[in-house]
């Protein structure tokens, strides 16, 4: 009978631990909640088929009154865009008229044909997929660190 006593006695000790011990923890986010769209620094990963060089200078914020802005890799540029739910219209990007080396002004000229012609997005952690009509995969992007993007 000791045995039991002295066993629930340790049990009930244990949760006491146990209980303010967590009380005192604070929060660890959730990895696994989704970046916001809006007030997000975006850096492309992929553009279609191509994968984009990490050390590009593109990138991407979606502003929360619906302003869009970034750097095309060559180019600053802007824009508009809408939501309804998952639907996304992306106004025309007006940007600067900068000459680059060709790689970089064919990947800046993907770059903002997959803006325009984005219907939908998904963000799933820290990741952004924009996708056409057909659900066809225009674009991912990754949360970047607003500390190494430029401002237009």
């Amino acid at each position: 009978m000791n045995r039991i006593i002295g066993f629930a006695f340790f049990l009930l000790l244990l949760a006491a631990v146990a209980f303010f011990t967590l009380k005192h923890l604070k929060p660890i986010a959730d990895s696994n909640a989704d970046t916001p769209l809006a007030g997000t620094d975006w850096r492309p990963v992929s553009i279609g088929d191509r994968i984009v060089p990490g050390d590009t200078r593109l990138h991407l914020r979606f502003e929360v009154d619906g302003k869009l802005n970034g750097n095309g890799g060559c180019n600053s540029f802007f824009g508009t865009y809408t939501l309804d739910g998952s639907d996304m219209d992306i106004g025309p990007i007006g940007a600067t008229r900068m000459a680059c080396p060709e790689p970089q002004m064919d990947l800046e000229a993907r770059f903002f044909h997959a803006l325009e012609s984005a219907e939908s997005f998904v963000t799933r952690r820290n990741h952004l997929l924009l996708s056409d009509s057909n659900g066809v995969e225009l674009a991912v992007f990754a949360e970047a660190d607003p500390a190494t993007t430029e401002r237009p």
